[in-house]
């Protein structure tokens, strides 16, 4: 399971690398159903922040302030993700390319990326996902149950890639 913003970055470079415009209101929507397409088909979370029922859909907060400051413009390519950690032993601070994604993961951004990659405008998945019981069925500003993303789309799969 990855952090949100690493996902995020992947998804933004990839959409850069195919000119597909990617602005942070798409960005939060295909994480959104990357995450719902992962429970689906893998059985597992792709990345581990929670989703919130926002006024305007499904938004990770992490990943929201990560790029708001492009507003509704693309977002340009990321600099490649990094990890930081802690080595005990030298009592250093090491700052390392993250692993990347996984194949399976990898598999299903690229599903969901082509599934969205001609809506131009995001307000499109915005109400997409305001007709969706698991944004429907959450108070705003509350956290949108993992649980209920799996169940909803376990039985609507076709609502996840169009």
């Amino acid at each position: 399971m990855y952090n949100a913003i690493e996902v995020a970055c992947y998804i933004i470079n990839y959409c850069n690398d195919n000119r597909i415009e990617i602005s942070n209101l798409k960005l939060q929507k295909i994480l959104y159903y990357v995450q719902a397409a992962s429970l689906v088909e893998i059985g597992d979370k792709c990345f581990s922040d929670p989703i919130i029922a926002w006024q305007y859909g499904p938004v990770i907060t992490s990943v929201y302030y990560r790029y708001n400051l492009y507003g509704g413009d693309p977002i340009p390519k990321q600099e490649t993700f990094k990890k930081i950690s802690f080595d005990k032993d030298k009592m250093t601070i090491k700052l390392t390319d993250s692993e990347g994604i996984t194949p399976n993961f990898k598999s299903i951004i690229y599903k969901v990326i082509e599934a969205y990659k001609n809506v131009h405008n995001p307000f499109y998945l915005v109400r997409k996902t305001h007709s969706e019981q698991p944004w429907a069925d959450t108070s705003i500003n509350k956290e949108i149950d993992v649980e209920k993303i799996r169940t909803y789309y376990s039985k609507n799969p076709d609502k996840i890639y169009k």
